[in-house]
């Protein structure tokens, strides 16, 4: 395990800020330490501890709870524990990595609470299902026969403003999973494939498919699931759709905060709506004018019509649950900071912020290439541009002169010319001068198909070189961010997957990590 530096990884400003401890951004947080005391305040809020229970059940049916989360689930039913949250939208094959890190953070947060507090902590996964972008859902990357990433989607592109919770896998859906499920490779691939056509067989809701591809890490951490949708379905919502109906508070209190970070000079990371939730009619979900007709009556009678936004979704999700740790990713981070005003509308306590840890894994395969080519990780953390042009600059270093030399040369050769048009007609000397540029220009193209020879011959190193690249910085940005879970658990199996992400527990959270795995050897 290596902490990597967030310059490497190119951290956004405004985390570099947050990490920093810049007031102007942590100001935009009520509660930048967990202390016991807002623990024991928190676990006297949100909704009775019978309807969480109950609302849990519901989330993770038709599965049984591993003996963890029933451990974790009696510990939700008590009046003294609290949450630490996380949440993230469905995501094919089990979503990008960095989904699984959110959720492995979350534990640690658990954990740590238990551990230096006393209090019971839940972690708790939010699965915003009621997302209607299921594009995104979908979509997912792997690499191709080539080893280049390769973005494939498995969604057909119907019905555009449906929900994710609304939608089941169609027999076209299941056979382009399977078509992608041969991408993956591995001794665990066989397996994982397996699991995955199983999840996401014929008629199988996309969010029952989601929670499937995740549940061994779930059930093996004791991680409660809670789906945006149900919690809709149920109604616990509605006092919040009725204040923003009746008097649109919450809007107003978003633009403030937003208008307050914005003076501050932070970035803004979600514009708030007109209305802060959406409507669904017919199985589409979209944004209503605040004035149109009916609203208030519909709010009062069906308000399981209405899901929030991106900015309404938290309050939501902390006016039920006792959270004292909300588990986020960078953008979640930001936009946030755009919230404290709306928490103190609704009389909500914000939870503490706190950034997820990231990851970059060194397969077995990826340490052999690097071993091989005496390079470390970090070298390959940057676009493929740069990393190509460096290579050939390394390869042809000792061939040609260096910038300067080049044109002390081409100066040298040029001076006669140069004070013959002085001393004869000062009209030449923009010639000469022309001269000059043509002849750097020449001998630029010179070197370019030069290179491009070298390239040729040396060959196998670029190609090592762009597998490295493509297994560490894919698509030239962070790999948790590319690659999904059944990917590296086709590799080296679920267990060994769980136990490399123990490291978390040994820092703390915003950390980015280079993380060796080490397979599980394959079962019958």
């Amino acid at each position: 395990m290596k902490i990597l530096d967030h310059e490497i990884i190119r951290t956004s400003a405004f985390v570099r800020s947050y990490i920093a401890g810049d007031e102007a951004v942590s100001s935009r947080f009520p509660h930048r330490e967990l202390t016991q005391e807002f623990c024991r305040m928190r676990s006297s809020q949100g909704a009775s501890r019978s309807r969480l229970a109950a609302l849990v059940t519901s989330s993770m049916a038709p599965r049984e709870l591993s003996p963890q989360q029933q451990v974790s689930l009696t510990a939700l039913s008590s009046p003294d524990s609290v949450v630490v949250a996380t949440g993230q939208q469905v995501g094919m094959m089990g979503g990008p990595m960095y989904t699984l890190y959110k959720i492995r953070s979350a534990v640690s947060v658990s954990r740590s609470i238990r551990r230096t507090h006393g209090v019971e902590a839940v972690p708790v996964f939010w699965l915003e299902d009621n997302d209607h972008d299921a594009a995104e859902a979908s979509q997912l990357t792997l690499p191709g026969a080539d080893a280049a990433p390769s973005v494939l989607q498995t969604w057909d592109g119907q019905f555009p403003r449906m929900p994710v919770s609304m939608r089941s896998v169609d027999a076209g859906m299941h056979a382009r999973i399977a078509d992608a499920s041969t991408l993956l490779t591995g001794q665990h691939a066989e397996t994982v494939r397996r699991q995955l056509l199983e999840a996401w067989s014929t008629d199988s809701s996309w969010g029952d498919a989601f929670i499937a591809t995740l549940a061994p890490y779930l059930e093996r951490w004791g991680v409660l699931v809670v789906r945006a949708s149900q919690v809709i379905r149920s109604g616990m919502h509605a006092p919040l759709v009725m204040r923003e109906v009746g008097s649109r508070t919450i809007t107003a209190a978003l633009q403030l905060g937003t208008e307050s970070c914005r003076q501050q000079g932070l970035s803004i990371q979600a514009q708030p709506p007109e209305f802060g939730f959406f409507v669904i009619d017919d199985q589409s979900r979209r944004r209503p004018d605040p004035g149109e007709p009916g609203l208030l009556e519909r709010a009062q009678t069906r308000p399981q019509d209405f899901s929030p936004s991106v900015l309404t979704r938290p309050l939501i999700q902390d006016a039920i649950f006792p959270t004292v740790v909300s588990v986020l990713g960078g953008a979640e981070l930001a936009y946030h900071a755009q919230l404290a005003e709306a928490y103190q509308a609704c009389g909500i306590e914000m939870p503490v912020p706190m950034l997820r840890h990231g990851g970059t894994l060194l397969s077995p395969k990826t340490r052999r290439l690097l071993a091989k080519s005496e390079t470390d990780a970090t070298s390959y953390l940057h676009p493929w541009s740069e990393i190509e042009r460096r290579c050939t600059q390394q390869l042809t270093q000792d061939i040609f002169p260096d910038v300067d030399a080049k044109r002390a040369a081409v100066d040298s050769l040029l001076t006669p010319y140069a004070e013959a048009a002085s001393s004869t007609d000062v009209t030449l000397i923009p010639t000469v001068a022309a001269q000059r540029a043509a002849i750097l220009a020449s001998i630029e193209a010179l070197e370019g198909k030069i290179r491009s020879a070298i390239k040729r011959r040396n060959s196998a190193d670029l190609d090592r070189a762009r597998g490295l690249h493509s297994g560490l910085y894919p698509l030239d940005t962070l790999q948790e961010r590319v690659y999904p879970l059944a990917y590296w658990q086709a590799q080296v199996g679920a267990d060994a997957l769980a136990n490399a992400l123990e490291v978390f527990d040994a820092v703390g959270g915003g950390h980015h990590l280079l993380i060796e795995l080490n397979p599980d050897p394959p079962r019958d």
